[in-house]
């Protein structure tokens, strides 16, 4: 199966699902993939947006939020130097079993729509592949910003 990872944020004790953005979980699937979660991560460090040509021209709170943070790319066999019930685990499964971490994944994934260019490429691209699939929370976003195109994701019985 290989080890999956995600994105923390050490210090805000939040993180980013690679799934939700569309990316694989491997290490390679997402840093060679479309790059929406490397797309996602770049807004969350940048400091300075909107003062150029090229920046995201929006408000979004998040944009910069992680900018100084301690960020790290944690794997599911990484080592367990932490704890959680009383037993030890690595920040992979921290982020994912507790409610210590917040998944930000659909907010970051959010923003990056916020850009015209991004969002009308995303919409040409999705009318190419007409796929038929999506991972559920790339699916609830997408289906939020085109309607049109991708349909409601099916809720849990």
């Amino acid at each position: 199966m290989g080890q999956y990872y995600i994105v923390v944020n050490k210090t805000k004790k939040q993180f980013l699902n690679p799934h939700s953005f569309g990316e694989g979980a491997k290490l390679c699937e997402f840093s060679f993939g479309s790059g929406t979660i490397l797309t996602g991560l770049s807004f969350l460090l940048a400091n300075g947006n909107g003062r150029g040509g090229g920046d995201l021209h929006t408000n979004n709170n998040l944009i910069g939020s992680w900018s100084g943070d301690e960020i790290s790319v944690e794997g599911d066999y990484a080592d367990e130097d932490y704890e959680h019930e009383g037993k030890p685990c690595n920040l992979y499964m921290l982020a994912f079993e507790s409610d210590t971490y917040q998944d930000i994944s659909k907010a970051t994934y959010r923003v990056i729509f916020e850009d015209d260019w991004y969002r009308q490429m995303r919409r040409e691209q999705i009318e190419k592949d007409n796929r038929d699939w999506y991972l559920k929370d790339e699916q609830e976003v997408l289906h939020e910003q085109f309607p049109d195109l991708v349909a409601k994701p099916k809720t849990d019985a």
